[in-house]
């Protein structure tokens, strides 16, 4: 008989009279003869019953851990767990940063229009769109310019010039479609990093922080 069965025996009384019931580790004890149950409650230590299970090996055992109560264990764990929180809210607080940043980003050339097939024979009115309406009126036909002039002409987008629309107007509208068009893919990619990143740097947390948490064996700090 092992150890495990030896403590159990020891709580068992044997069937009493009239009830056939045994009064063992449980709440069956109230089925059981006073007499019994007085015999019962004097193995009580500390007004509880004793918790019987299989001891862990020894090299499991993490020995230095074992003066923490399960309260304090609790407690530290729930610290863990709130640090993991804020993470989390910062994650979805930068998304949320960012998608505000991104749509602001949108209303200044409109880049949500869709934009149609000649859109490079577009140039003097994308100019009157973008120079003579405000941003809610706008039509996007400036995004829809420079746009196809990017694709067909690349980097030369930046040095369009519309001096020949309006002479004293020497200002790089496309270049600044640019750049703006740059931050709003930027944002994307951003929000998308911003979560792997929270992610990683979660998991990095718990497994370095997993000694915070004063687990009482090897397996239970593998486990959490």
């Amino acid at each position: 008989m092992d150890a495990l069965n030896l403590a159990t025996n020891a709580y068992r009384l044997g069937s009493c009279g009239s009830c056939k019931k045994c009064c063992i580790l449980s709440c069956f004890g109230d089925c059981c003869c006073s007499e019994s149950k007085r015999r019962l409650k004097k193995k009580h230590l500390f007004g509880k019953w004793p918790g019987v299970s299989v001891a862990g090996l020894p090299d499991n055992i993490k020995w230095e851990n074992l003066g923490y109560t399960a309260k304090e264990r609790r407690c530290r764990a729930g610290f863990s767990w709130l640090i993991a929180l804020v993470l989390m809210i910062i994650s979805i607080g930068g998304m949320l940063i960012f998608k505000q940043q991104t749509e602001e980003l949108k209303e200044n050339f409109n880049t949500d229009v869709a934009c149609p097939e000649d859109s490079l024979s577009l140039k003097e009115d994308a100019y009157y769109d973008y120079t003579n309406r405000t941003s809610e009126n706008q039509l996007g036909l400036m995004h829809c310019y420079c746009f196809a002039y990017a694709l067909k002409f690349n980097i030369e987008v930046l040095n369009v010039q519309f001096t020949d629309i309006n002479e004293t107007d020497d200002t790089l509208h496309c270049k600044d479609w640019a750049t703006n068009y740059a931050l709003q893919n930027g944002m994307v990619i951003g929000t998308s990093l911003l979560v792997v990143i929270i992610n990683i740097i979660t998991c990095i947390f718990f497994e370095r922080f997993v000694w915070f948490e004063k687990k009482h064996s090897v397996n239970d700090e593998t486990q959490s």
